[in-house]
């Protein structure tokens, strides 16, 4: 085996073993040395492929964004590129208010400077992108800081006050939110909202992703 190779296995037995003890444990109690432990390694070699584990977190974060992404263009091939966005990012929402332990890992991961740089990157790009204005770099960069800000808010009360808001409703006003800085008809929200309930979308066990169409 090529130490190419030895690499990628590593990499993909660090990431596993800690997706499922950030699933089990919670992202923040979780230690690199615990990560190392379970997954049979030498702490030095964590850190050799991964510099903290904000990275690790990351890492598994947008692996779990990925999971869905496939979902989602598997079930509407159609779509443009800013619905997939919008889309997206709603079931993000969905998932952090409906499923305790994917909201917890997504609020502490929020706190993590490499997931905010990382997270901004996408959103402005998207932004740059898909509005109507095209001259719109320094209000895409305050768009974003906007909508990176409220989703964390939002996740954070609904966790705090379960029941208290009806799902819908965050859902329909966060995406408002985002589609009043794409320049679109905010009617876009009750459309999106319409397609998302004919799935039952949730994670499984260590995040896994779940999205199955609703019997008629």
């Amino acid at each position: 085996m090529s130490n190419y190779t030895k690499g990628i296995t590593a990499k993909k037995k660090i990431l596993s073993t800690a997706r499922r003890l950030f699933y089990e444990k919670g992202y923040t109690t979780v230690t690199i040395r615990e990560i190392a432990r379970d997954a049979q390694m030498n702490l030095g070699l964590i850190t050799y492929y991964f510099p903290g584990k904000d990275e690790i977190g990351l890492t598994v974060y947008l692996d779990i964004r990925t999971g869905f992404s496939v979902c989602v263009r598997e079930i509407f091939p159609d779509l443009d590129g800013v619905r997939y966005f919008l889309i997206e990012s709603a079931i993000e929402l969905l998932l952090s208010i409906r499923n305790p332990k994917f909201g917890m890992f997504f609020l502490q991961m929020s706190g993590e400077t490499s997931f905010k740089e990382k997270v901004n990157t996408i959103i402005v790009s998207t932004l740059l992108k898909y509005t109507v204005d095209k001259n719109i770099s320094q209000r895409a960069l305050i768009s974003s800081l906007s909508i990176m800000a409220t989703k964390p808010a939002l996740i954070e009360y609904a966790l705090k006050n379960p029941g208290k808001i009806d799902l819908d409703t965050y859902l329909e006003y966060y995406l408002e939110a985002q589609i009043y800085q794409f320049n679109m008809d905010k009617s876009l929200a009750k459309t999106i909202l319409d397609d998302l309930h004919k799935y039952y979308i949730d994670v499984g066990d260590n995040f896994t992703p779940v999205m199955v169409k609703k019997s008629d």
